[in-house]
């Protein structure tokens, strides 16, 4: 099968941090380091393969929190990529992953000055008696990258916290935030529960902060789930069934079907970052290297994504109310919880479910508000607009 040009790559500049998932640090003995050489290797495959098509290529780093290892390679990746683009005319869009951890002045200057986007991963445990050891990292990043977006990682460990995680992050001056599900946990029954309080609690305090908060950065802060409200409503509007075409289920798999590929440190390549990287030639998603891209590998995906549809391994589909949008979950957590790349884990269908439950609710709230206009602009307004696309 033909491979498209890799124009966009992940750096992972160690394969064991605080990036990672919990399965994957699980899993993974001993931490290593990209060597530069292999980074301005990698750097080169994409952007060669971007100059060939006359666009800009696109980098990300993540892993890579130590202090000296920052200055001697991902500041270095950087300045290279920035020198490039000088000769050439370009403009390669660069962004990193980080938790704010070891985070100074200098480093956040350096980071504007060279026009890097920022994506925080923030996956602590808050309480209203703590004192976050990142805040100062985050501070400055308010200062120099107030437009940031936070992901939040929620696993069984820091449920009880996600109210005040969100609060605290927000009073920090951040505004975009996706809650995320740590799906390598084992979620029980007592952990949903959790979750829908502390979502009762987030609802309240955004109706309390109206005048602090634009009803579209409120609902940022809950990521994809407003987005899937709408397209259930578009998705009514047209009768339309579930239908998974491979664009929907091939977005999560990388190589072989879009421009995006993974390297782990030692320069091996994957079609996902969700993955422990020490295990590469056993991996169904290692696909080779950028000398050689196993094209067998990506045929045998391919194969099995082919005309199918995901489904849960516990959960009835038809009577989900995301069931004509779902796409399911990452097929690379499907096969490493459920052993099948089509097979969706319970706790993943169960907190989309919840999160769709009380999205709705928030919604009501605000839709039962006459004189509230911004908000039914911006969600009529969009469901309006997709109707007539």
């Amino acid at each position: 099968m033909t491979i498209p040009k890799i124009t966009k790559i992940e750096l992972f500049i160690t394969n064991k941090n605080k990036l990672s998932s919990k399965y994957t640090n699980e899993v993974i003995n001993t931490k290593k380091y990209m060597a530069l050489k292999t980074a301005y290797k990698l750097i080169d495959y994409v952007y060669n393969n971007a100059q060939e098509d006359s666009i800009n290529s696109v980098i990300y780093f993540a892993g890579d929190e130590d202090l000296a290892h920052f200055e001697k390679t991902t500041k270095s990746c950087i300045t290279y990529i920035r020198n490039k683009d000088k000769e050439n005319n370009t403009q390669t869009k660069i962004t990193l992953q980080l938790t704010g951890k070891n985070l100074t002045e200098d480093i956040l200057k350096f980071i504007f000055d060279n026009q890097v986007y920022l994506k925080v991963i923030f996956n602590e445990n808050i309480q209203p008696e703590q004192a976050f050891p990142y805040e100062s990292g985050l501070k400055l990043i308010t200062k120099y990258l107030p437009e940031t977006f936070i992901d939040v990682i929620i696993n069984p460990e820091n449920i009880n916290y996600l109210y005040n995680s969100i609060l605290y992050i927000n009073e920090l001056g951040f505004s975009k935030i996706e809650i995320k599900q740590d799906l390598y946990s084992i979620w029980t029954d007592e952990n949903f529960d959790i979750l829908e309080q502390q979502l009762d609690l987030l609802n309240t305090y955004y109706k309390e902060k109206l005048d602090d908060y634009t009803v579209p950065d409120i609902l940022l802060n809950y990521g994809i789930v407003f987005k899937q409200r709408i397209l259930c409503d578009y998705s009514e509007i047209h009768n339309l069934c579930r239908t998974l075409p491979l664009c929907n289920l091939t977005k999560k798999t990388g190589c072989g079907f879009n421009d995006f590929i993974v390297a782990d440190c030692l320069g091996n390549l994957y079609t996902n970052d969700q993955i422990p990287f020490d295990v590469a030639e056993n991996n169904i998603f290692y696909v080779g290297t950028v000398e050689s891209i196993d094209s067998n590998k990506i045929g045998y995906l391919f194969e099995q994504l082919s005309e199918k549809t995901v489904s849960s391994d516990k959960l009835s589909c038809k009577k989900c109310l995301l069931n004509n949008i779902c796409d399911g979950s990452s097929i690379v957590s499907n096969y490493i919880i459920t052993n099948n790349l089509l097979t969706v884990p319970f706790s993943y269908c169960r907190w989309q479910q919840i999160f769709f439950k009380k999205i709705n609710e928030f919604i009501e709230y605000f839709d039962s508000a006459q004189d509230n206009i911004l908000f039914k602009d911006f969600f009529y307004g969009t469901v309006t607009r997709r109707s007539h696309e």
